[in-house]
């Protein structure tokens, strides 16, 4: 008789490759990880709004200071209180310019531009409140007055920066008083410069016993520059293209041997003729 033989089963058997290990179990997260994502979130944004604050409105980087520094003859206050005045202005609707960060200095500089005539016109802003604004003068030496509004004036005719004309008297330097047409145009006036020079050169040498030199005044009147006088009304008449010395020795000889102090109640000594000295 044969002998039955038992099959082998194979469907027990495990088989594993040597290469590869175990087989890393997945945890999913489950609801307990959503509160933790939440807190962290919450957190980040937190920080977020907490420095843009801290930068943007907090009192540490709030202007508090404004230094200028070069000007040598004009007040520092009008410019300081522009910059001040920039500072109260919004930036893109709700943003404040108070703030060191978003403060506009290229508008202020714009704004000091249109106004003044500098040489040199730098702005710094310093952490964490302060800005520096670094100046250098162009150089004048008269006052222009033109329609009401008074400019310091170079002897080259430009405007270098408005003044309130209720303060212009108190300046030692000329005052020029327009009263032709219009000749200012983009922070220069339209005069030859030869009348300029003829009255600075008239306030240096002017020399009078009876008579102290007020507002030299020029209007469409060719070649001549008037004065006024401020003992009494009377103007002066000079001609710019004759010998200045000898036009005020005609002036000294008729108020000292003819007017004397008559000179005063005149409405003009007109000395633009040659010899000849006429007074009404």
């Amino acid at each position: 008789m044969f002998q039955r033989r038992s099959r082998k089963s194979y469907y027990k058997k495990e088989y594993r490759n040597p290469f590869f290990g175990k087989k890393a179990k997945i945890v999913w997260l489950g609801s307990d990880a959503r509160p933790t994502r939440k807190i962290l979130g919450l957190a980040a944004s937190a920080l977020i709004i907490a420095m843009l604050w801290f930068l943007f409105y907090s009192e540490y980087f709030k202007i508090k200071s404004i230094d200028i520094f070069g000007l040598k003859m004009m007040p520092e206050e009008p410019i300081r209180e522009l910059t001040w005045a920039e500072t109260g202005r919004k930036k893109l609707l709700f943003f404040p310019q108070t703030n060191i960060f978003l403060f506009d200095k290229n508008e202020l500089k714009k704004t000091l531009s249109d106004r003044y005539n500098f040489n040199k016109l730098v702005i710094r802003k310093n952490l964490p409140s302060n800005i520096n604004i670094e100046l250098e003068e162009k150089p004048f030496s008269l006052i222009w007055l033109e329609e009401s509004r008074c400019h310091y004036m170079s002897e080259a005719g430009e405007l270098i920066a408005e003044l309130p004309c209720e303060t212009a008297g108190g300046e030692s330097m000329p005052i020029l008083e327009n009263r032709g047409k219009n000749k200012s145009l983009d922070k220069k006036i339209a005069y030859e410069e030869k009348y300029i020079s003829f009255i600075l050169k008239l306030k240096n040498d002017f020399n009078s016993a009876r008579m102290q030199l007020g507002r030299f005044i020029l209007d469409d009147e060719l070649n001549t520059v008037k004065v006024s006088v401020k003992e009494g009304g009377v103007l002066l008449f000079f001609n710019t293209e004759l010998d200045l010395a000898k036009q005020i020795g005609k002036l000294n000889a008729v108020t000292e041997n003819t007017l004397k102090d008559n000179f005063a109640s005149k409405e003009y000594i007109d000395l633009r003729y040659g010899d000849n000295v006429y007074y009404k």
